[in-house]
């Protein structure tokens, strides 16, 4: 099949999906409004030789190659100030031309907010949606244009997917639509991510992934790890990633006496992510805000047999299963989650128990290689 990506190139989702359909055979074009500059974005590469850049305020960078080897484009505008709403709908005609100069089976955008709404302009008879999580659960919350637009991008989509049954629902509560939302996960690659035999030993080590905003609760983190400190339990805490609030964490941690126990480690690359989480013997994920819509992370660590203590937001309880591969919490409350944590650190038995349920709940409901099927089944139901 000849399929086009609408959707944002710093994305580790999206360029998962556009290397996998690619490894698949498909011939994938590829079109972003952000030009990912950091060469380890995602850890996942797209193949740089093969990238062309679509001036739209002009003619195309080396056409000569379109027709060789069209993977890559980049949209880029230079009549207006970058990042401006102008900026942002002068792309609708430009975005309108390429399509019809690549002309693909099909064509399917990420994201339904900004992305979404410029698909919405875009006439094809195969356009597909996948909505992320905060581009329908929080975006539209925020005022009525916003709402409209969101409306807009999910009614002009011939067929929506979401990677969650609470995203469905969300969308489903939106708008009314004539076809069903297929679920289909982000699931996770199994040959990548592998299971770990943890020795039990002291200080226990709990882990988190996550952009540093505070829509992740990593300041509750710190303030649940204080009270286990206090607790007398002797435990590290290491947080794995980068943001605008990383220096306003490593106050709260110094403030609270805990600057020798708290290790923030930056940015991790995709391919280090076996290697960080099985380091750890509990991964916490207390995320305060519904747009947390699937929970990737709590399926990696589950993956590598992690016990995984989370909140119970979003998607999330669709991949945490209480009591089984992890423990479930309320949101902002740093008590609780200190609480389960303890449990945790407790009994190593507990742990293991966890741990391997949640490989074994993994592979039997969030494999790669089942989602790309499911993926490339809607195409061909589309192409009938």
């Amino acid at each position: 099949m000849h399929i086009c990506l609408f959707g944002d190139e710093r994305s580790i989702h999206v360029r998962r999906w556009v290397s996998s359909l690619r490894a698949a055979g498909h011939r994938i074009d590829f079109i972003t409004l952000n030009k990912d500059i950091r060469n380890d974005a995602g850890a996942v590469s797209l193949d740089a030789t093969s990238k062309i850049d679509f001036i739209v305020n002009g003619a195309m960078v080396r056409p000569w190659l379109v027709k060789l080897a069209p993977q890559i484009y980049h949209l880029h505008q230079g009549s207006y100030q970058p990042g401006s709403k102008f900026d942002y709908l002068a792309k609708i005609k430009p975005l309108k031309s390429l399509l019809r100069k690549i002309n693909p089976d099909i064509f399917h955008t990420h994201q339904a907010s900004s992305y979404g709404y410029l698909a919405s302009f875009v006439d094809h008879p195969m356009k597909i949606l996948s909505v992320l999580g905060d581009d329908v659960v929080v975006f539209p919350q925020n005022n009525l244009i916003n709402r409209a637009i969101i409306k807009r991008s999910l009614q002009n989509a011939r067929r929506i997917t979401a990677t969650s049954h609470f995203l469905k629902d969300t969308v489903l509560r939106l708008v009314h639509l004539r076809s069903e939302v297929a679920v289909i996960p982000f699931g996770i690659d199994l040959g990548f991510l592998h299971p770990v035999q943890r020795v039990p030993k002291t200080p226990v080590r709990i882990g988190i992934i996550k952009w540093l905003k505070p829509k992740y609760g990593i300041d509750i983190l710190i303030r649940a790890f204080d009270l286990v400190i206090k607790a007398g339990y002797k435990a590290e805490l290491v947080i794995a990633g980068r943001g605008e609030y990383e220096e306003e964490y490593k106050r709260l941690a110094a403030e609270l006496g805990l600057a020798d126990k708290v290790t923030f480690c930056g940015y991790i690359n995709h391919d280090q992510i076996q290697s960080f989480l099985a380091a750890i013997e509990i991964f916490a994920m207390p995320s305060v805000s519904d747009g947390e819509s699937f929970g990737v992370a709590a399926l990696e660590a589950s993956a590598t047999c992690l016990p995984v203590v989370a909140t119970r937001v979003g998607g999330v309880p669709e991949v945490v299963k209480d009591g089984s591969t992890g423990i479930l919490v309320e949101r902002r409350n740093a008590a609780q989650l200190a609480e389960a944590l303890i449990r945790l650190i407790e009994s190593p038995e507990l742990r293991t128990k966890m741990g391997l349920a949640g490989r074994a709940f993994v592979e039997q409901n969030y494999r790669w290689q089942d989602n790309m099927a499911a993926m490339e089944n809607l195409y061909r139901e589309m192409l009938r």
